[in-house]
């Protein structure tokens, strides 16, 4: 299996067949929750301690991840559109 991992600014995609995972580390994750014109100020993603990662099906279904209950969904899924439209995926189903 083909594995094809892409670098962006917040965090890591990587295609491995019909799964993708992002990922990130903190500063990843503080870095996209405080650049400018789109700041989230109470950030729970940037608290949040160590690497994050959360695996995607085919269909954009939540696998499974190591995101802490805490993490406000809405942020999640806000991150996780950036990350895969910045990697080139805007089409991606995980993309809300």
């Amino acid at each position: 299996m083909e594995t094809r991992a892409i670098r962006t600014p917040f965090g890591i995609v990587e295609q491995m067949g019909s799964e993708t995972q992002i990922r990130a580390t903190k500063a990843r994750r503080e870095d996209w929750a405080h650049r400018p014109g789109a700041c989230w100020p109470c950030s729970t993603l940037a608290r949040v301690p160590g690497n994050l990662w959360a695996n995607f099906a085919s269909n954009g279904d939540l696998v499974d991840g190591n995101m802490p209950e805490n993490v406000d969904g809405h942020e999640f899924s806000a991150w996780a559109s950036d990350v895969l439209r910045a990697a080139g995926l805007p089409e991606h189903p995980a993309i809300r």
